[in-house]
């Protein structure tokens, strides 16, 4: 999802504040259940 769509869901005045909640994101997408979940839900 872009980043521009996230800051408008959560109400962010400014993109720096979402890019704080992406930080740890590399870690989390190489764990098995976060891919698990990108394959039941379409993704890859």
């Amino acid at each position: 999802m872009p980043l521009a769509d996230v800051q408008e869901l959560l109400g962010h005045a400014s993109p720096v504040t979402t890019q704080r909640y992406t930080r740890g994101r590399r870690k989390l997408d190489s764990h098995a259940a976060y891919r698990m979940a990108a394959l039941l839900g379409g993704g890859t």
